[in-house]
């Protein structure tokens, strides 16, 4: 069995909304290209910004 897989790289910001949207966007491409998996980044949905907290 064959699968084709894709890894998107982003850079994620503080706005969920955004990255959101951009990961949809770089999923329907790998989609249109044939990826049947994506992986995306591990922060993907929202990266710190320097002045939150851990």
């Amino acid at each position: 069995m064959k699968i084709t897989a894709a890894v998107v790289q982003m850079t994620s910001t503080t706005d969920k909304k955004r990255n959101l949207e951009a990961a949809v966007e770089l999923v329907d491409r790998a989609a249109g290209m044939g990826a049947e998996i994506t992986a995306l980044p591990e922060n993907w949905l929202y990266m710190r910004g320097p002045g939150d907290r851990a």
